[in-house]
Order: C-alpha cells, then sequence, then structure tokens
C-alpha cells in the first residue's frame, strides 16, 4: 500500500509556486471559496458540458410516478410569485434537491 502523506506536495506532479499553506479543516474541496468546486469560475466552466452531456442521453425523460415530478408549490416574495420546492428534508426552497431521469443506453463497440 502506498504511503499518501505529503502526496500533495510533490514537485514533480505540482507547480513549484503552490501554495500548501491553507489548513486541513478550513473550506472543503465543496466549498464556495477560493479553493472549492463551488466557486464561480470553476462552476461556470464545467456545468454546462456537465448538464449538456446528461441533456443529450438518448430518450431521456422523467421518472415513472411521483418520482419524475418535482414537488413545488408558488410563493409570492417581493410582490412576485415564484416556485418554491420541497427538499429531501421537507424544507421550502428555490431550488429542488433532485429529479429522477431516465434514458437508454447505447451499447458500446468493442
Amino acid at each position: 500500500m502506498g504511503q499518501h502523506r505529503g502526496c500533495n506536495s510533490d514537485p514533480s506532479v505540482f507547480l513549484p509556486d503552490a501554495d500548501y499553506s491553507r489548513p486541513i479543516k478550513k473550506s472543503g474541496i465543496i466549498a464556495f471559496t477560493e479553493f472549492g468546486l463551488m466557486r464561480p469560475e470553476f462552476f461556470e466552466a464545467t456545468v454546462p458540458g456537465i448538464v449538456g452531456s446528461i441533456l443529450s442521453l438518448p430518450d431521456l425523460k422523467r421518472g415513472p410516478g411521483p418520482s419524475g415530478k418535482l414537488t413545488r408549490f408558488f410563493e409570492k416574495k417581493n410582490g412576485t410569485l415564484g416556485p418554491q420546492y420541497i427538499s429531501m428534508k421537507g424544507a421550502a426552497g428555490p431550488w429542488s434537491d433532485s429529479l429522477l431521469v431516465e434514458y437508454k443506453t447505447q451499447a458500446s463497440a468493442v
């Protein structure tokens, strides 16, 4: 089994001017900070490709029954009527937690 201690400081893999001073416990990789995957530059550069790949799947459609429907209601906020979605924890918010979809798989040529 390989040793992982110090693997992020290997100069043959990482740039010589990389900043290793960020505390391990501070803002994880999924954070909205400059180090997280959710920072605007990274999010805007990757999400269109990911969503495009999903939406281009063959015969993409909503899942069967209630699993393929978004649980929502409309609420007036600041004079504007807008949708609110029920999360899996039962809380209301502006975004849906998930939507189950189906698609046909394609056989890969080997």
